[in-house]
């Protein structure tokens, strides 16, 4: 049997995408999203407009990308998610959550000033919900909608938390944060 090799990813092209991406988010902290141009991206990022276009087709689609690739860092942590077992650690998944968004914390920001922090947000919250529904998904209609209201209402409080959190962290470090979060998640608000 033959085994399938990754093709690993030219540097070269690695390298003109993170200057794309690295120049976007420069410009996104002078200027909305709708106001930056193909032209003053490919300068900022030293290539030439062919090349942009050789990657993206247009602005929205190197937008479309950046919050694909942030989505893409929570994959792997919601898939390790097993509460059917009784060993879902909730504190170890919320630190390292918060760990993830500290990395994104720059980016994420940025998307908060701009007003598209709510459209990653949704993308997040479908990738649970197709998570949930690969991974536990029943043949009792009933109980597959109890749990598809529950995680709605859970993940989107939590990230309503979070984009108010990082819009105005009002002296919460991210251990405070994490905390809070998990009180809430899990013992409800008289845990507060």
């Amino acid at each position: 049997m033959e085994r399938e090799q990754q093709k690993t990813p030219d540097r070269r092209v690695v390298r003109t995408q993170s200057s794309i991406r690295k120049a976007y988010l420069e410009l996104l902290e002078e200027k909305p999203l709708g106001k930056i141009t193909v032209s003053e991206l490919a300068e900022k990022a030293g290539i030439n407009r062919k090349t942009f276009y050789a990657y993206y087709e247009d602005m929205e689609a190197l937008h479309e990308a950046v919050e694909n690739e942030i989505v893409s860092h929570y994959e792997t942590l919601f898939r390790s998610i097993d509460v059917t077992t009784g060993k879902f650690d909730a504190v170890r998944f919320f630190r390292e959550l918060n760990g993830l968004i500290a990395e994104d914390r720059h980016i994420l920001h940025l998307l908060n000033q701009i007003g598209l922090l709510s459209h990653l947000f949704d993308k997040v919250q479908a990738l649970l919900i197709d998570i949930f529904r690969d991974s536990y998904y029943s043949r009792d209609e009933k109980k597959n909608a109890r749990y598809m209201l529950y995680l709605k209402y859970a993940s989107a409080g939590i990230l309503n938390m979070l984009s108010s959190w990082i819009h105005d962290p009002q002296g919460l470090s991210d251990e405070d944060f994490t905390d809070l979060v998990v009180k809430i998640t899990l013992r409800g608000f008289r845990s507060v």
